[in-house]
C-alpha cells in the first residue's frame, strides 16, 4: 500500500513539471502588440504591411501607451508579417489587432488572398474590422494625427462604433465580408477611410462605403448614400433626416432625429416578372425647425410627413439605381432575400441574377410617424 502511494506521489510530482498552465508566460511590457495593419503593394509587386503596435515598453516607464509603426515586405501578407521579426524583437503578437486597412490597388485586384491570412491564422480574430483606404496608399492613414488616442487603429474603430448614431457607415468584420462574398444573391462592402486636412492638420475620417463584387472593389458610395444603403439593409440605429420645405429663397429645412427604424424587404412576382418592395417604418422627432412655415397643426403635420416620405423615397431609390447602373453589384442583398424566403423563385431566377439585378424594379415605401417636436410647439418667428 505504501509502495502504491509512493508511486502515485512520484507520478504527480513528475507530471506537474509538464502540466503547468503558463509555460510560455511573458510580462505585458515584454510584448510587441499589433493593434492594426495597413496593406499596400510595392512597385515590384510585393506586399508591404505597416503594422501599428502598442509600445508597452514605453508604457511601462511613462505610464502612457504610444503608437509605433513597423514596416515589412514579403511575397504574401504572411511572409511580410514573418519578415517583420527581422526588424523587431520580440515577435509581434496579433491577438489584440482590431483593424485591417487595405489599399485601393489591392482591393481592385481582389482581397481574397489578403483576407485568407487573417481568416486562417489561429492568433488573429475574425472580428477584426475591415476598411478600404480612399488615399493613394493604406499606410497614409497611420500618418494622420490622432485626436482621441495615440493609437490610430483604436481611433478608427471608435469612430466606426460612434457612427451608429449617424448610420453613415456599414461596420464589416472579416467573417461578415467572407459570408457576403461567398453567399447567394449578395455582394460585400467595406467602410472606407480617408484623411482630411483641417487647419493644417491631417485627421482621420470615415468617408462612406467601398462597393465590391465578389472580392474586387468597384467604387465608392459617399456618407449620405451609405445611409440610404443602411435603410435598405435595416441597419439604421439613429441619425438625422433633413426635410426641405418650400423652394428657392423660401426654402427651409426641418431636421428630424430617427428614434426607431424597421425595414422589411420582400420580393413581388407578377406576370413572370420579379420586383422588390422595401417597406420602411420610421419614428422620428423634430429637433431643428429652420423654416417660417407652420407644420405644427394636424394638417401641417400631414403635409410635413408626406414631404419627408417622398424625399426619403427619392434618395433611397436614387442610390439603388446608381448601384445598379454603375456597379451591378447586389450590395442590398435583394437576391439573398429571395434565396431565403422564396427558394423556388431563386431556383428560377438565381442563375441569371447578375443580369436581372441591373434592371430590377425596386419600390421604396416609407411610413414616417412624428412622435414629438421638442420643447416648442410653434416655430420661432423672426421680428419685422
Amino acid at each position: 500500500m505504501r509502495r502504491i502511494r509512493r508511486i502515485f506521489l512520484y507520478g504527480c510530482a513528475i507530471s506537474s513539471l509538464f502540466l503547468t498552465a503558463c509555460w510560455n508566460y511573458r510580462d505585458i511590457d515584454q510584448l510587441t502588440i499589433a493593434v492594426g495593419v495597413a496593406i499596400d503593394k510595392t512597385s515590384g509587386g510585393k506586399y508591404l504591411i505597416t503594422v501599428e503596435t502598442s509600445d508597452m515598453h514605453e508604457a511601462g516607464r511613462e505610464g502612457k501607451v504610444k503608437s509605433t509603426l513597423i514596416k515589412s515586405e514579403g511575397e504574401s501578407v504572411f511572409d511580410a508579417a514573418r519578415n517583420a521579426i527581422n526588424q523587431n524583437s520580440p515577435k509581434i503578437y496579433w491577438g489584440h489587432a482590431t483593424t485591417v486597412i487595405i489599399s485601393q490597388e489591392i482591393a481592385r485586384e481582389g482581397v481574397a488572398d489578403v483576407i485568407d491570412f487573417f481568416y486562417r491564422d489561429a492568433e488573429l480574430r475574425l472580428g477584426m474590422e475591415l476598411f478600404v483606404s480612399e488615399c493613394e496608399t493604406a499606410k497614409e492613414i497611420f500618418d494622420a494625427k490622432s485626436i482621441g488616442t495615440e493609437i490610430r487603429s483604436t481611433e478608427i474603430s471608435d469612430i466606426l462604433k460612434d457612427q451608429r448614431n449617424l448610420s453613415k457607415a456599414v461596420p464589416v468584420q472579416i467573417h461578415r465580408f467572407i459570408s457576403a462574398m461567398m453567399g447567394e444573391g449578395k455582394s460585400p462592402v467595406m467602410p472606407s477611410v480617408c484623411v482630411e486636412e483641417t487647419d493644417g492638420e491631417k485627421t482621420l475620417k470615415l468617408c462612406g462605403t467601398a462597393v465590391f463584387k465578389k472580392d474586387r472593389l468597384l467604387g465608392f458610395l459617399n456618407e449620405d448614400e451609405t445611409k440610404s444603403l443602411n435603410f435598405v439593409l435595416d441597419n439604421v440605429n439613429g441619425g438625422i433626416i433633413v426635410v426641405k420645405t418650400g423652394s428657392g429663397a423660401d426654402e427651409g429645412r426641418i431636421a428630424m432625429e430617427i428614434i426607431k427604424c424597421d425595414t422589411k424587404v420582400k420580393p413581388v412576382c407578377s406576370e413572370d416578372k420579379i420586383s422588390m418592395e422595401v417597406g420602411i417604418r420610421l419614428k422620428v422627432a423634430i429637433d431643428d425647425y429652420n423654416t417660417e412655415d407652420d407644420f405644427t397643426d394636424t394638417k401641417g403635420r400631414a403635409v410635413l410627413t408626406k414631404l419627408a416620405e417622398e424625399q426619403l423615397k427619392q434618395e433611397i431609390e436614387s442610390v439603388v439605381r446608381k448601384v445598379q447602373r454603375n456597379f451591378n453589384s447586389d450590395i442590398f442583398c435583394f437576391g439573398n432575400c429571395i434565396y431565403r424566403n422564396e427558394p423556388e423563385l431563386w431556383k428560377k431566377y438565381g442563375k441569371d441574377w447578375d443580369v436581372l439585378f441591373r434592371d430590377l424594379e425596386v419600390s421604396v415605401k416609407p411610413v414616417i410617424t412624428i412622435e414629438h417636436s421638442g420643447l416648442l410647439s410653434k416655430p420661432i418667428k423672426k421680428g419685422g
